[in-house]
C-alpha cells in the first residue's frame, strides 16, 4: 500500500523535496517528525470548525483521512481538486476527511473552503485546547500533508495530499470491501421505517438546535431523509422545531446557510418542501382535541421565557419551561413546539446529568436554608439533624460543602 518501489512517486518525491531546499512552501520538510509510524493506532481529539467535539473513537468504523492545510499555500490550492473528487468518490464506499488548516486567521480558511467546496470535516488548528499538528508531528512539518488510518485508528499511509486517491482506494478495498454494496442495498430499500425516519428527523433538529448550527450535518441527514416520510407525524414535528431555529440565526449564521443553500439547491428545496408540510400541519395536529385548561396568556408568556433561555444558552432553564407546557397544557399549540425540544434534551445523556445535578443542588438548598433557619431559632438539634441530612443525601453538591463547614463550627 504505501508504493515506496513506485519509479515514478520516487521522482515526485524528490522534485518536491527539492521545492522544499529551494524555498517552495506546502510540502513536508525532510526534518519533519510525524508522531505514528504505519502499523501504529493514531488517536486524536479535536473541535471542528462548527463546534462539535471529535475524536479518532468517533470514526473507527470508517477509513479516515486527515489532511493538514493552509489557506495561503499554493500547493495547498492545487490540491483541493484532487481532495474533493477523492470526497466525491470514495465517502459513499466508506470514507472518512477531516482537513485541519492551521491558518493563523481562521476566517480566510474558512472563506477558502467554502469557496473550493471542501464539504467535508473541517477544524483550525488555532482554535484547539492541543494543537492537531501536535497530535500527529513531534518536529517540524509542511502541508499539504496526510494521514490515512484503517477503521479502528491503524495509520496506513502518510504523505503529500494529492497522492491520497490511490491510497484511498487500496484501503477501502482491504478493510471496509463490502460497505458499497451495503450502503447500495440499503438505498434501495422503498421505504424508510416511522421509527428510523424520526430517528433522522431529530437529529437533523439537533444539528441546529445548538447556538452554533451544524449546516454540513443538517444537509446530509436531508438528503438521507425520503420525502415520502415527511407527512409523518414524528417527521412533522421536528421540521416545525427546525423552521423555528432556521428563523433565529444570527446575520452571520444566516450567511452561512445561505451559502449551503447555493451549493447544494435540491437539498434546500428538499428541505423548504419538508418544512411547507410540518407548518401546514400545525393546524390539523388534532382539531378535536381539548382545550387547555392552563390560562392562555400563561402559556404564552412561559413559552416566550422558555425560547429567550434556550437563546441565552441557559438549557436548564428552557427545559424546565418547555417541560412545565407540555405537562400543564399539552393541547397548547405552544406544546406541539416545545415537546420537540423536551424529547431532544431527555435524549441527551449529558444534559440530563447536568440537570439531575441541579435539582439535587435545589433540593440540597432548600434544606440548607431550613437548617439555617433551626439555627437561627437556636435550635441546634435540628439544625444539626438537618446539615447531617444534607450531607448524607446530597453529598457532591455546594450546600453539603457549606453543612460541613456548619457542622465544624
Amino acid at each position: 500500500m504505501n508504493h515506496l518501489t513506485d519509479p515514478a512517486r520516487r521522482g515526485r518525491a524528490l522534485c518536491l523535496l527539492l521545492g522544499v531546499l529551494l524555498g517552495g512552501v506546502g510540502v513536508l520538510p525532510a526534518s519533519a517528525g510525524p508522531r505514528y509510524t504505519v502499523g501504529q493506532t493514531v488517536k486524536f481529539d479535536l473541535v471542528t470548525a462548527d463546534t462539535r467535539p471529535l475524536s479518532s473513537a468517533d470514526l473507527s468504523d470508517r477509513v479516515v483521512a486527515v489532511t493538514f492545510w493552509q489557506s495561503t499555500s499554493e500547493h495547498c490550492l492545487a490540491a483541493m481538486p484532487h481532495l474533493r473528487e477523492v470526497f466525491e468518490r470514495y465517502t459513499p464506499q466508506g470514507l472518512a476527511m477531516v482537513s485541519i488548516s492551521v491558518d493563523d486567521d481562521p476566517a480566510a480558511a474558512d472563506g477558502v473552503a467554502a469557496m473550493r467546496g471542501m464539504e467535508w470535516i473541517l477544524a483550525h488548528n488555532i482554535d484547539q485546547d492541543k494543537p492537531i499538528n501536535a497530535q500527529f508531528f513531534t518536529g517540524q512539518y509542511g502541508v499539504p500533508h496526510a494521514f490515512l488510518l484503517a477503521p479502528g485508528g491503524e495509520l496506513v499511509w502518510e504523505g503529500h495530499a494529492a497522492d491520497l486517491g490511490p491510497e484511498v482506494e487500496d484501503a477501502l478495498a482491504v478493510y471496509l470491501p463490502d460497505y458499497a454494496s451495503v450502503v447500495a442495498g440499503q438505498s434501495e430499500t422503498p421505504a424508510v421505517s416511522q421509527e428510523s425516519a424520526a430517528a433522522i428527523a431529530m437529529q437533523a433538529y439537533q444539528a441546529v438546535f445548538s447556538s452554533e448550527p451544524d449546516f454540513h450535518q443538517l444537509f446530509l441527514l436531508i438528503e438521507s431523509l425520503p420525502e415520502d416520510t415527511h407527512t409523518l407525524a414524528d417527521v412533522k414535528k421536528f421540521g416545525r422545531s427546525i423552521a423555528r431555529s432556521l428563523s433565529r440565526l444570527d446575520p452571520q449564521q444566516q450567511s452561512n446557510y445561505d451559502l449551503y443553500r447555493e451549493a447544494k439547491p435540491e437539498v434546500a428545496a428538499q428541505l423548504d418542501r419538508w418544512l411547507e408540510k410540518s407548518r401546514q400541519s400545525i393546524s390539523d395536529i388534532d382539531a378535536s382535541r381539548n382545550q387547555p385548561s392552563v390560562n392562555p396568556a400563561v402559556v404564552a408568556r412561559r413559552f416566550e421565557e422558555a425560547e429567550q433561555a434556550e437563546a441565552d444558552g441557559d438549557l436548564l432553564t428552557a427545559y424546565d419551561h418547555y417541560r412545565w407546557i407540555v405537562n400543564r397544557a399539552p393541547a397548547s399549540d405552544e406544546a406541539v413546539l416545545a415537546q420537540d425540544v423536551v424529547i431532544v434534551l431527555e435524549s441527551d445523556p449529558a444534559f440530563m446529568a447536568q440537570r439531575e445535578l441541579a435539582a439535587q443542588e435545589q433540593k440540597a438548598r432548600e434544606l440548607l436554608i431550613m437548617a439555617q433557619n433551626y439555627q437561627g431559632a437556636r435550635l441546634e438539634d435540628k439544625a444539626k439533624e438537618t446539615f447531617l441530612k444534607i450531607i448524607q443525601d446530597y453529598p457532591n453538591t455546594q450546600a453539603a460543602e457549606q453543612a460541613r463547614i456548619a457542622i465544624d463550627e
